[in-house]
């Protein structure tokens, strides 16, 4: 196979990453609460080095998967959410929704599978760190903070430089 063709071949990969917020005391109900996860280092470059390629050749970065789980208190449960929506911010990129959930219903356990973008989120991958806006709105109050983690599953596609 030439260099060209070389260069010019695909490949496609996943970037996995688990952020953490904690969600406070909420007496107030429907009112929107805004949380933040600290920053998530982003360790892509080492994971593109394996695939062959480098953060200027990937051709889109797309949320495949996002989830959220409740780790404390142990027995809890997403009941007391009416809605929540994740935004990815990085840098001085512009914040950008990536996940959500509306109307989640009221039988859902202590995990919460989210509605994805299908936007291409490359640009937030050539940033040395990002982090989550969460925003929640509830139905009901909580009286103890809770501590979520926040599940993501990017696909990658990019070209092979080798």
């Amino acid at each position: 196979m030439t260099a060209c063709k070389k260069l010019n071949e695909l490949t496609a990969f996943n970037l996995q990453y688990t952020a953490h917020v904690t969600l406070p005391v909420i007496i107030s109900t429907g009112q929107p609460v805004s949380i933040y996860s600290p920053d998530v280092p982003n360790d892509a470059d080492s994971v593109f080095a394996a695939y062959h390629t480098v953060t200027d050749k990937i051709d889109k970065v797309n949320l495949s998967e996002s989830t959220l789980t409740i780790t404390s208190p142990s027995a809890e449960n997403f009941n007391f959410l009416s809605s929540i929506s994740v935004c990815m911010v990085a840098g001085n990129l512009t914040e950008k929704r990536i996940a959500w959930k509306d109307n989640v219903p009221d039988n859902v356990g202590n995990q919460l599978d989210l509605e994805v973008t299908s936007d291409n989120l490359r640009a937030y991958f050539s940033e040395s760190s990002f982090s989550f806006h969460v925003t929640v709105v509830t139905d009901s109050t909580i009286v103890e903070q809770h501590e979520i983690d926040i599940y993501s599953k990017f696909r990658v596609h990019a070209r092979v430089i080798n």
